[in-house]
């Protein structure tokens, strides 16, 4: 009798915890079913959401499909793995475990707000389309959700899992998407948040796209693809230049490119079950430069001339870059020159003159050309078609690193969006974090409003012609070009009529 008791009270104490337990879990019902959050203080966290099924042996090289259905709550108390990627340390490379099975999502959001509608951010990681993941620390989304809106951050398919075109592949893929299988992933999520947002206290009628990089890349690419729109109301677009990057997937120059990437993995004269069944640790050691592909399909042509014939989607944006993004090691002189053709020497002369360091004046000038440049282009054509647009410069070093970099560096934006200086191992002082708080506001209300502007700050004067840009840095205010800017901007835009003449039916 009083084992029995004792056992009885036993039983009872572990079914109490367990429903204390799942009484402080927020759960939510998803398309594919429940699933259980955590609390961490005023923000309630869900992670590791599969928003397609695992991209593994027959799915490998092909569009995401919904994810299979579970039974019972499923925990969302972890990030799910990374994509496969190379080890680089943070914060450029995610770090943890990698897996392809990685297509998951996560979401931040304010407690007790399932009966609210609050506007939706879905942030694209940046990293070359060969590094990162949805959750890297430097894109916690706390501080932000405690503004009162929702995050959603993501990952997608990387590398040549992510971007590969190789003949075999296409054979099989006639009148479908070539080699995107990356942006793919993207537009998933975002179908993804269409249907099941609203449970979170999200409003599907309010999503704004943002992407840093190769997000910021993201971001331009689905406002030029008729397969996202209608998936999102506004549009983010930070440092997200180099389009000129792009290729088409059908031409033979990607052929070749797939083909030596199929050597390099020994996997030349394979068919596309055998490719499929390759080892990722093969796949990943091949060289191959990921970007997203010209399809006729997702990208009928590059964004930056879907802008310029006023194709993309008509949303309100927010585009910019940073003062210093020719630090990024990646960029060169060889690549500056063939971007710019005759334009570049004349131009390299004149940065020579503004910035006596050599090395600093091309550094400047890669900078200006692979981002600068064209986020003054996306801005000026977007906001031609009439649609909102505005322009930022952000220029902000952090405490930690003020005397050593000239100006803000690729990707120094992130953690003064997000509230995060671990995130991008600096420190911080008071004005760090004062500018910190009044840029996640500016992004906040434009999320909210489509309109970046509030009463008490600088106001911020919409993208037009002129090319006026507002400065984040130690004063907020409007910037207005140089002479260097604008002869830059026509040296840009002369080798980009070049380049799209010479790729037009009927030029040699």
């Amino acid at each position: 009798m009083v084992r029995g008791a004792i056992l009885s009270a036993g039983i009872a104490a572990l079914l109490g915890s367990a429903q204390t337990m799942a009484a402080a879990s927020p759960v939510v019902a998803t398309s594919s079913g429940h699933i259980a959050g955590v609390s961490e203080g005023a923000v309630e966290v869900f992670r590791g959401i599969p928003y397609a099924a695992p991209p593994v042996g027959p799915l490998r090289w092909r569009s995401p499909v919904p994810p299979a259905r579970w039974r019972g709550i499923r925990s969302a108390a972890t990030f799910g793995p990374n994509c496969p990627q190379p080890h680089v340390p943070a914060p450029y490379g995610a770090q943890g475990p990698q897996s392809e099975d990685c297509l998951t999502l996560n979401i931040w959001r304010p407690t007790r707000t399932q009966a609210r509608r609050l506007p939706v951010m879905v942030w694209i990681h940046g990293g070359a389309f060969v590094l990162g993941s949805g959750s890297q620390p430097l894109y916690e989304g706390a501080a932000l959700a405690r503004r009162g809106v929702l995050l959603v951050t993501l990952n997608y398919r990387l590398g040549a899992l992510g971007f590969l075109t190789h003949p075999v592949l296409s054979r099989e893929q006639q009148g479908r998407p070539l080699g995107n299988y990356g942006l793919l992933d993207q537009i998933a999520a975002l179908r993804w948040v269409r249907r099941n947002i609203a449970a979170f206290g999200g409003d599907p009628a309010n999503v704004t796209i943002m992407g840093e990089s190769a997000g910021g890349v993201s971001v331009q690419a689905l406002m030029a693809s008729p397969m996202a729109r209608g998936l999102f109301h506004k549009a983010v677009s930070q440092s997200g230049g180099s389009a000129g990057l792009m290729v088409d997937a059908r031409s033979s120059a990607a052929a070749t490119a797939g083909e030596r990437w199929a050597a390099a993995s020994g996997s030349a004269n394979a068919t596309a079950e055998e490719m499929r069944a390759l080892p990722v640790e093969r796949i990943l050691a091949a060289p191959f430069l990921a970007f997203p592909r010209i399809d006729g399909v997702l990208l009928r042509r590059t964004p930056a001339e879907a802008f310029a014939r006023g194709e993309e989607a008509p949303v309100p944006l927010i585009v910019g870059a940073n003062s210093f993004e020719g630090s990024l090691g990646i960029l060169n002189d060889a690549m500056a020159q063939a971007a710019l053709g005759e334009h570049y020497g004349p131009l390299l002369k004149a940065y020579a003159a503004a910035v006596p360091d050599g090395n600093a004046a091309r550094a400047r000038l890669r900078g200006e050309l692979f981002f600068v440049q064209p986020a003054r282009f996306i801005a000026e054509r977007h906001a031609r078609r009439g649609a909102p647009s505005w322009l930022y410069h952000f220029d902000m070093v952090p405490a930690s690193q003020r005397g050593v970099l000239p100006g803000a560096p690729h990707g120094g934006e992130l953690a003064y969006l997000f509230g995060t200086p671990d995130g991008f191992l600096t420190r911080w002082d008071e004005q760090d974090r004062a500018l910190s708080g009044k840029m996640a506001d500016y992004w906040v209300r434009f999320v909210r409003t489509g309109d970046p502007n509030g009463d008490g700050v600088p106001t911020w004067t919409p993208a037009a012609r002129a090319g006026e840009a507002l400065r984040f840095g130690s004063r907020i205010e409007m910037l207005t070009p140089t002479t260097l800017d604008r002869r830059t901007a026509e040296a840009m835009l002369a080798a980009m009529q070049a380049a799209w003449d010479k790729d037009r039916p009927g030029a040699r």
